[in-house]
């Protein structure tokens, strides 16, 4: 583990059978941007696919309203692997605009350069 006063970066490693790798995050505070980089590297001998996803958590309340731009959506199946592509998003996964994000777990990946915005609009003293 490596930090400072506006990045942390967290490292694992891991081996599992054929799965012997270095996994690495990476969270950097830049200006009024939170940058995150995720990386695995294989380790072992023989060579081995690998899948990974980065399912990053911010807190939010019912004034919370996000924004990014996406080429498409994976469809999640039952046991939780995606199985179908789409380029278009259901009006619900569509955040190029800025819209409140739905309640609950998203059953689907959106997918492409995510760029983020996070809007709370600050509260209102009455």
């Amino acid at each position: 583990m490596a930090g400072s006063a506006s990045s942390v970066t967290l490292q694992l490693t891991s081996q599992c059978g054929l799965f012997h790798y270095l996994a690495e995050i990476d969270y950097r505070l830049q200006g009024v941007s939170l940058l995150a980089r995720i990386s695995l590297t294989h380790l072992g001998e023989a060579p081995c696919l690998y899948g990974a996803g980065f399912h990053p958590f911010f807190w939010r309340d019912e004034q919370t309203k996000i924004r990014f731009l996406a080429s498409g959506v994976w469809q999640e199946g039952l046991e939780h692997l995606p199985t179908d592509w789409s380029s278009r998003l259901a009006p619900h996964l569509d955040f190029r605009q800025w819209q409140r994000p739905q309640g609950g777990s998203t059953t689907a990946t959106v997918a492409g350069m995510a760029r983020p915005s996070w809007c709370t609009p600050p509260a209102v003293n009455g």
